[in-house]
């Protein structure tokens, strides 16, 4: 009887082995795939765009210093009007995300839904104009996986599909329960760059600021 036990418990672990490495094998394949598909997305919209190729440092090693973007004068925002759309393979696309911090260059997808988030990062709600934008992504590595390690002040800027590019910086990190949708969208933050931690246990909401006037 104890042997039998003893080889149940063995398979029910063997078992359980394999079903946490295939996730894991599933996880990591979402999260390159996801990758590529953002590379994809960016040399398709920006085919001059040279930031794309810029290797992402490995979660060990520190982010190899990088410049701040340079001060792109932008024209005034009007809030009345909707934020541009272009179609990029069959998907729309309101323009691209850069964090030089974490030495990410990003598209943006219009709208959001859990397909496309396993592309790219996607507009949650808000505009560029209305200074309320919310973008939101998967935790991977090559998308919004480190966005805790943003340190106060880091730049970020985003740039629309006609050029228009705005400066940020980043002001706090807060860290949500998945159903706090209100907080999520309270307050008077320019731009808020939402993840989740591994696990999904919680959401973390990166609050930035507009850095300068539109001009």
């Amino acid at each position: 009887m104890r042997r039998r036990i003893s080889r149940l418990l063995l398979c029910l672990g063997a078992l359980c082995l394999a079903v946490s490495l295939a996730a894991l094998g599933r996880e990591l394949w979402r999260a390159q795939r996801a990758e590529a598909e953002s590379r994809a997305l960016l040399r398709e919209l920006l085919p001059t765009h040279t930031p794309a190729a810029t290797p992402i440092a490995p979660p060990s090693a520190a982010p190899a210093p990088s410049p701040a973007p340079s001060p792109t004068p932008t024209p005034s925002l009007d809030p009345d009007r909707p934020m541009p759309e272009t179609e990029v393979d069959g998907r729309a696309c309101i323009g691209y995300l850069e964090i030089p911090e974490l030495e990410l260059v990003l598209p943006v997808l219009s709208a959001w839904s859990y397909e496309a988030l396993r592309e790219a990062p996607c507009r949650y709600s808000g505009s560029l104009y209305l200074d309320d934008l919310v973008v939101c992504a998967h935790n991977y590595e090559a998308h919004f996986g480190r966005l805790q390690a943003l340190s106060p002040g880091a730049r970020v800027r985003f740039t629309d599909v006609e050029g228009t590019a705005v400066e940020y910086a980043v002001t706090e990190t807060e860290q949500l329960a998945p159903t706090a949708l209100e907080e999520l969208q309270a307050g008077d933050w320019d731009l808020t760059l939402l993840t989740c931690t591994q696990g999904g246990e919680a959401r973390i909401a990166v609050r930035c600021a507009r850095t300068e006037d539109t001009e």
